[in-house]
């Protein structure tokens, strides 16, 4: 039998919305091993949950979001098969884990995989994305500056609007709000890079995931996300958003990136077959 992880990262994060999450993950029953990474400079109060056996609680200095899932990755390399990459602000029925655990066992190719994400009111979240280029993410991020029949255009085309997010697909990109990875593929790109404090840090892992197994939508089973933009909000996360968006390129490439407009013309050829 596979054993199951699953972390989730916190910043002064409402008890109410971590004990939500903590609730949909030991109803489901699937996990063997829930770690909560705490970066509060205050830690929350989780006492409540003490008596859960399978609860492990983590008090770190904040190393960032990619940081704090690493110091669990790290920690149950060789020891678990799957792992779930939990955002605080999600929800979901319980049965919904073993629907996605179902679909990654069966498919040794696919390394990483998200469900649909729904808004609480039931709207779509696009979370599947091409890799981006320095145009999407400035005209997205300063969206105010520029007419709303190009932002609509790119965001249309960079978020694939057109698959209607009605059936299974590999982009290169998935939201990293709630993902389930299968570990020898994650150990073997060497978890989440560090360099990304916040922001960018999931594309990144899903570009180099994507490189050696697929990355796959599975719509079969459906969560909700309350997603805050906080670099719409806050400066200093805006801050932050920036710096990785800097990062990012130049690590991958400015305007001379010859992988991302192979890898996403390869999805967008494909999708276009279908």
């Amino acid at each position: 039998m596979s054993k199951v992880t699953a972390s989730i990262v916190l910043f002064n994060t409402p008890i109410e919305t971590i004990g939500r999450l903590l609730d949909c993950l030991i109803l489901s029953g699937v996990c063997n091993d829930i770690y909560i990474v705490d970066h509060s400079p205050i830690p929350i109060d989780l006492s409540s949950y003490y008596g859960v056996n399978n609860l492990h609680i983590i008090l770190n200095g904040n190393v960032g979001f990619g940081g704090g899932h690493n110091i669990v990755l790290n920690m149950i390399t060789g020891t678990s098969d799957f792992h779930f990459i939990l955002n605080p602000d999600i929800y979901f029925e319980p049965s919904m884990l073993s629907i996605m655990l179902d679909r990654i066992e069966g498919d040794e190719r696919v390394g990483l995989l998200i469900p649909k994400i729904l808004f609480p009111n039931g709207r779509l979240q696009y979370s599947c994305r091409l890799l981006p280029s320095p145009l999407n993410l400035f005209i997205r991020r300063f969206n105010l500056f520029f007419p709303r029949s190009i932002v609509e255009r790119v965001d249309h085309h960079y978020e694939l609007r057109d698959t209607n997010y009605d059936g299974e697909m590999n982009p290169p990109v998935l939201s990293g709000c709630f993902l389930l990875a299968r570990m020898t593929t994650l150990k073997q790109v060497n978890f989440f890079d560090e360099r990304f404090f916040m922001y960018l840090e999931d594309v990144d892992l899903c570009r180099r995931m994507h490189g050696i197994s697929k990355t796959i939508f599975y719509p079969d089973a459906v969560v909700y996300h309350e997603h805050a933009k906080s670099s719409f909000q806050n400066i200093k996360m805006l801050t932050f958003h920036i710096l990785s968006t800097i990062k990012y390129f130049n690590k991958w490439g400015w305007f001379l990136d010859k992988d991302r407009v192979k890898v996403n013309k390869k999805f967008l050829s494909k999708f276009l077959q279908d």
